[in-house]
Order: structure tokens, then sequence, then C-alpha cells
């Protein structure tokens, strides 16, 4: 981060505002580096695309499935799949979050997304329709407390560098 802000700033007289970055329970490299941490201290703000796993995190009390992928959701998702064959771990995540989301009275996307903001993080949530928006809209106004906030990232996956996203 230091080289990079030096050089906007010599070359460009610019100054680094933003980093973007991979970012949610199932992929927490960036809190776990001190990248979130580094980024704070710098006056960075951190941006957290993809907060809900591509879908991942938005378990139902009906129970979890793998999120499907192109048209009609009929296909495998072609990233991620790691997490996907994790069904153990998948299960104990979602049903930690769907506590969690019981005792706040809000719904597992909501939670997911207040774990991504009490971590110092912004979350980018994706919306396909007016109840996608109205349920990211929830997460705001509220904070999770401190030991749910832990209980999440101990259920969570800790994540590592890759060069495909979402994997």
């Amino acid at each position: 981060l230091e080289t990079i802000q030096a050089r906007l700033a010599r070359c460009h007289s610019l100054t680094l505002s933003t980093c973007q970055v991979e970012f949610s329970l199932v992929r927490q490299h960036p809190a776990s580096s001190g990248l979130i941490a580094a980024c704070r201290a710098r006056g960075i703000v951190v941006l957290a695309y993809a907060p809900l796993a591509m879908g991942r995190l938005c378990a139902r009390p009906s129970g979890w499935s793998a999120p499907g992928w192109g048209r009609d959701g009929s296909r495998p998702r072609p990233f991620g799949a790691a997490m996907d064959a994790d069904w153990p771990g998948m299960k104990k995540l979602h049903e930690g979050l769907l506590e969690v989301a019981r005792s706040y009275n809000k719904t597992a996307a909501q939670v997911a997304l207040n774990w991504v903001l009490c971590q110092g993080a912004l979350p980018i949530a994706g919306a396909r329709n007016r109840q996608h928006v109205e349920d990211n809209l929830g997460a705001l106004g509220w904070r999770l407390a401190s030991n749910d906030v832990a209980k999440l990232t101990a259920l969570g996956v800790p994540g590592t560098t890759s060069d495909f996203q979402h994997g």
C-alpha cells in the first residue's frame, strides 16, 4: 500500500482512496492478512465485492444448496466449487448465520453484510430486484455484537490469495 500510495502521489498527484477486494465470511483473507487494518490506518476505504459469496450466504431457513448459474440457474457455478464441495462447513456456517439472524430479527444476508461492515469494509452487494435492494438495506443502522462477530468469523473460511476470483 505504501508503494502504491507513493507512486500515485509522485507520478499523478493522486491519493489512494479506496481498495476493492473480495471479502465475505467465506473469503476473510483481507482481514486476517491485515490488509483492512492497514487501509484503515491510511484512510483508505475498503470496498468488499462479493460480500454474499456470489449468493452462497443468502441462507434460507429451508436449507442450503449451491447457487445455480446461467439464465435458468440449472448449471453449477464455474467458480467457488471448493466452497460448494465443503457441504459440512457451509452447512455449519448457514446454521450459524440463521441462528444469529433470528436473534436480531434479520435475514442471513443482512447479517452477512453487517459482518462485513463490522470488519471495517463497505460491502458492494448485488441486487437483481427490489426485494434484494430492501434486504441489503436491512443490513444498515445496527451492528452485530462482538460475540456474534467472533462466532461467525470462526464458522467462516479464512481464504487465501488466489489468481482466480471467487475460488
